[in-house]
């Protein structure tokens, strides 16, 4: 099974109603994902097809170049990065 550094990942945090402890059995995984340089679209679709795999739910996966300008301080505010 690939390593997330295997796939380019420098860090990766949640963020949303599971980093707040408010998410529902249904409620999808936000992911904020900080990529070596020269990674693509093909490395984003890869670590969210991983992480669905491995946590067995939806996950959406953007990046810190990827957030709207009005949603950024309320993500980061949220934001838990993984140790």
């Amino acid at each position: 099974m690939p390593t997330l550094r295997g796939m380019g990942v420098l860090r990766i945090g949640v963020f949303g109603s599971r980093a707040r402890g408010a998410g529902r059995v249904d409620s999808d995984v936000d992911v904020l994902v900080e990529f070596e340089a020269h990674r693509d679209l093909l490395d984003l679709v890869a670590v969210k097809q991983h992480l669905e795999s491995v946590l067995g739910l939806p996950v959406d996966v953007t990046t810190p170049s990827g957030l709207r300008d009005s949603d950024r301080p309320a993500i980061l505010r949220d934001l838990r990065y993984a140790a």
